[in-house]
């Protein structure tokens, strides 16, 4: 995470797809032409927060890339 990207527009899908292709393709090689892509689509997380004692959730926004091995 980085505090840098919290503010500005989310990627595009196809942006998106050009990123998970991308890391996919470093994590293991060959991995993203066998997965058959099911949706590409903002998505948000809760993440609860401690620092101190001070708790709190945060949402976090981004996007998923949602995939299945074919």
């Amino acid at each position: 995470m980085d505090q840098r990207l919290v503010a500005g527009e989310l990627p595009s899908k196809e942006e998106t797809k050009a990123l998970a292709k991308r890391f996919l393709s470093k994590a293991q090689p060959g991995l993203f032409k066998k997965l058959e892509n099911l949706w590409i689509d903002n998505h948000d997380e809760t993440i609860d927060v401690t620092k101190g004692d001070k708790h709190e959730s945060v949402t976090i926004s981004g996007m998923k890339y949602g995939k299945m091995a074919s």
